[in-house]
């Protein structure tokens, strides 16, 4: 017989049996757990919106024989509190004796610790030996449950940046990328360190929870769904393309987690971040692109020495910092097609990249940058 375990669920039951077989090597039980576990994926579809969700359980068996010490069996239970200053005997038999004078109120024979115990138990082995164990131990007499250890999210705690608990099953990360990008598009995106309402909390809702919020979030996002599993493919390949870089904790983990094929709750909140991290990426190349078209026929202006003046909107702003103080290069595309370039001492012409200006200086250089050509001016006034 198998059950349906959630990852956290399954590693619990691993450690659980682990720590069983441990003991039955180290006192010389007979018997012994085995657990084995078969991922799979199980499909879910919203009935209101027709959204699909993912999520990846353990199909999980435990086979064996309880481990215990050979040759004893069950013989009473002894009930110390049910009647003031007395004793009761509960025998599995009538025909069982227990040798009464032998017992001690709150005491086991097996680990020798004597304290408060409400219930105490009588086992006998083959040569008609007779302990009293507490209910710690008598699991080395009679067998060890390896029942299945299910987690609940009132068991563990939540992960700190808010969402699901561990307890929740894993889910497939392509299809999170998928519900995350549909949530951004809906409602934007929102970091975990908001007070309320983050992408996080959102998609980590529509995954596993069962609100009134949650299908309300479910059914926001449904007419952003189109789309969503090819965008999902198209993000995972950019985080994991050399186009997203970098050495910060940030950028590795991410790759880590998108690189996987399945994401438990706690990894969420990275995970989530994704469709904005490629969204930003898209919006700066598309920038670039831009800016490249516009300068294409760019030529450079007159010869160094000669005086201009131009009318430009400026493109880009760059501070530049030096052992001299801060430079401020200002890029600017004038009406007639041509780029020019001031390294200013100051912000002369202000910190907005949009703003049209009237400028005239010095033709100091001819400068050419990523195929585009530049002139670069000096002792520039703004008119």
């Amino acid at each position: 017989m198998s059950i349906r375990l959630t990852h956290a669920e399954f590693a619990a039951t691993q450690d659980k049996v682990a720590k069983i077989n441990t003991r039955a090597a180290k006192r010389g039980f007979t018997g012994r757990f085995e657990v084995v576990g078969t991922p799979v994926t199980v499909t879910k579809v919203d009935e209101s919106t027709g959204f699909e969700i993912r999520l990846a359980y353990m199909e999980t068996t435990i086979t064996g024989e309880a481990p215990k010490y050979n040759g004893w069996t069950f013989l009473a239970t002894l009930d110390w509190d049910s009647v003031a200053d007395g004793l009761i005997v509960r025998a599995f038999s009538e025909d069982v004796q227990v040798d009464r004078d032998a017992l001690v109120k709150g005491h086991c024979d097996h680990c020798g610790v004597q304290r408060y115990r409400k219930n105490t138990y009588v086992v006998v082995n083959e040569a008609g030996e007779q302990k009293q164990v507490g209910s710690s131990c008598i699991k080395d007499f009679l067998g060890h449950d390896a029942t299945v250890v299910f987690i609940t999210s009132s068991e563990v705690s939540e992960d700190a940046m808010g969402g699901g608990s561990f307890g929740d099953p894993v889910a497939d990360t392509l299809n999170v990328l998928a519900i995350a990008w549909a949530a951004t598009r809906a409602f934007g995106y929102v970091p975990a360190s908001a007070f309320s309402g983050s992408t996080k909390e959102v998609v980590s809702g529509i995954l596993w929870g069962r609100s009134k919020m949650d299908n309300e979030a479910r059914a926001a996002i449904t007419e952003y769904v189109e789309g969503s599993d090819a965008a999902a493919v198209e993000v995972r390949d950019f985080i994991l393309s050399d186009a997203f870089s970098g050495t910060s904790d940030y950028v590795l983990n991410l790759k880590a987690i998108v690189g996987s094929e399945t994401v438990t709750p706690k990894n969420i909140g990275f995970l989530v971040s994704a469709p904005q991290a490629f969204a930003r990426a898209m919006e700066k190349t598309l920038i670039r692109e831009r800016e490249k078209d516009a300068t294409a026929d760019s030529v450079h202006v007159g010869t160094v020495g000669d005086k201009v003046e131009i009318e430009a909107t400026i493109t880009r702003i760059n501070f530049i910092e030096s052992n001299w103080g801060v430079t401020v290069l200002y890029t600017l595309l004038a009406t007639d097609g041509n780029v020019y370039k001031w390294f200013a001492s100051r912000e002369a012409l202000g910190e907005k990249q949009g703003v049209e200006v009237k400028v005239k200086g010095t033709i100091k250089d001819h400068d050419e940058y990523n195929g585009t050509k530049s002139t670069v001016l000096t002792r520039c006034k703004a008119l």
